[in-house]
């Protein structure tokens, strides 16, 4: 009788309660997952901030380094042009000048080549 009543009572109770559990249990692990995913989220954007830091500092040293090679080879004067309106001059420095023979040394040899090549299908 009334042990039975009240065991099954107890049990039905129990298995409420495991069922509430359970229900909170599944909330969490949804939260959790969902925690996961923006981290995952998060540090992937972090990634590839961080690259695009790295690529933007490796240009801007690049940029730099074109800069003083410019300003190596070239020196600027502010004068007047032809019409009289302000105007900058540039004239080659003395490393530009090197660099200038350098380059036509270098060009006047290709185009050599090139001049031999096309001779030679003439031929």
């Amino acid at each position: 009788g009334g042990a039975t009543q009240r065991l099954f009572g107890e049990r039905e109770e129990a298995e409420e309660s495991l069922r509430e559990k359970d229900e909170e249990l599944v909330e969490v692990i949804a939260n959790l997952t969902e925690i996961e995913r923006k981290v995952r989220t998060a540090r992937s954007a972090e990634r590839e901030a961080t690259e695009r830091r790295h690529r933007l500092e490796l240009e801007r040293q690049e940029a730099s380094s074109r800069v003083n090679s410019i300003q190596e080879r070239l020196e600027a004067e502010w004068g007047r042009n032809d019409t009289g309106r302000r105007a900058k001059f540039y004239t080659l420095t003395t490393v530009g000048l090197k660099r200038l023979e350098t380059e036509t040394v270098r060009w006047r040899r290709s185009a050599t080549a090139v001049e031999t090549v096309l001779n030679l299908k003439e031929a």
